[in-house]
């Protein structure tokens, strides 16, 4: 993580000097973010690959532990970013290993919507349990004064918002 810091103040203060007048702090900044997704997201796929998922599997069984209900598969490859294939492909492993079961939907006989299984909502549990043990900047998130972190999330979420409208 050192090296990381070490890397970016060093590229921030290199595009200061090579392009003069141009404030290279936002992009300090967005390297910094980029940094720590990749980061977090190193070792959440390290997590997942110990309880024998892919990320994307593990990322679709949060997501489904957290909605109330059946979610349509088209829904759950909107929040993931996967093409229509990657989503079929990734609730075919997920059923294969009794996680999660499609039923038809009430509204819509084309569709069928995806559940969990108890066995899904224990893995769910169990991911959840060890990202928040074993991922080092949720750790650090936690222990965070309550109110740096809310100041941190406030902004954050207004970055999101903005870049989401």
């Amino acid at each position: 993580m050192r090296e990381a810091e070490e890397a970016i103040d060093e590229a921030h203060l290199i595009c200061a000097e090579r392009v003069p007048g141009v404030s290279f702090e936002h992009l300090a900044l967005h390297w910094r973010i980029s940094t720590i997704g990749r980061m977090i997201q190193a070792e959440q796929a390290a997590v997942a690959r110990q309880e024998g998922l892919t990320i994307n599997n593990a990322h679709l069984l949060l997501s489904l532990r957290l909605h109330a209900g059946p979610m349509r598969p088209s829904d759950l490859s909107g929040q993931h970013g996967l093409t229509n294939a990657g989503i079929t492909g990734c609730l075919d492993r997920l059923e294969e290993d009794g996680l999660i079961y499609r039923t038809p939907s009430a509204h819509d006989r084309r569709v069928r919507e995806v559940t969990l299984t108890e066995a899904g909502t224990r893995a769910a549990d169990r991911l959840f349990q060890r990202c928040a043990q074993e991922i080092r900047a949720l750790r650090i998130l936690q222990n965070m004064p309550p109110a740096a972190r809310n100041l941190l999330n406030n902004q954050l979420r207004r970055l999101l918002k903005q870049l989401s409208g």
